[in-house]
């Protein structure tokens, strides 16, 4: 099993994007937000791969959720607590400030930069798809951090999203990177009931629910690199260069 996350689909990728879900249905069985628990613990009668969106971009709602849906999956959708509240006009400053201050081939056209209202993503909990916390105003979270920063991007922001949503949120995505600090995670234990967390690598079986590792993949890359990203030579490739860091 992997979980694979993804950041935006802009209506450009809609076709490369439609296409990657078709390849790797082929390969994969594609699961749903529901089937984790039970996939944590069992190991799948056959390959199994679940998305997660990070960043809480519209596109992700309104392109990428529909195009799982007819192949007949869904997603985790991992939301920064205070960007849907975010002003119109201050959007693209709140964005680049808080989530990519170097805007990639997916982030660089009016209009990629959006977030959705919270009436979508009731909706879109409401197909079957999950809301998790990627933090309050998604802070990397470090060994320095303080403690109340903690607590913010942790435990308030799932307050928050439980607030404006009415659906309970019961997973975890920390921002930017896929280590988290020993001072946060008995805090996000405390919290969650499933997280993400570790290198990429395929969740291995009865894996630690709050230290769920993913593989990162893109709408907008070659599907030979995704085949890579996915396999034993990916994850050895990012082992390797960790260790040279």
């Amino acid at each position: 099993m992997r979980v694979v996350n993804c950041h935006s689909v802009p209506e450009r990728y809609t076709p490369s994007f439609t296409a990657l879900v078709r390849q790797l249905s082929r390969k994969w069985t594609l699961a749903a937000p529901a089937d984790l628990p039970g996939l944590l613990q069992r190991r799948p009668d056959g390959p199994s791969l679940l998305f997660c969106f990070d960043d809480g971009l519209a596109n992700t709602v309104e392109i990428a959720a529909p195009i799982l849906e007819a192949a007949g999956a869904r997603a985790i959708f991992a939301v920064p607590a205070a960007w849907p509240d975010v002003p119109m006009g201050h959007r693209a400053g709140w964005f680049e400030q808080h989530v990519y201050p170097v805007p990639t081939e997916l982030h660089d056209r009016e209009g990629d930069v959006s977030a959705p209202t919270w009436d979508a993503l009731r909706k879109l909990i409401a197909r079957g798809h999950e809301v998790w916390s990627h933090g309050f105003d998604h802070v990397q979270l470090r060994d320095d951090t303080p403690v109340e920063v903690l607590e913010r991007e942790i435990v308030d922001s799932k307050a928050r999203l439980e607030e404006r949503l009415g659906f309970p949120v019961r997973g975890y995505c920390p921002p930017i990177g896929y280590t988290v600090p020993a001072s946060a995670l008995a805090l996000i234990e405390q919290t969650y009931e499933l997280a993400f967390g570790g290198p990429p690598h395929g969740v291995p079986r009865r894996a630690n629910p709050t230290r769920i590792p993913r593989s990162n993949i893109e709408a907008s890359w070659p599907s030979d690199v995704v085949d890579f990203q996915l396999s034993p030579l990916g994850d050895l490739s990012h082992t390797l260069a960790r260790m040279r860091r």
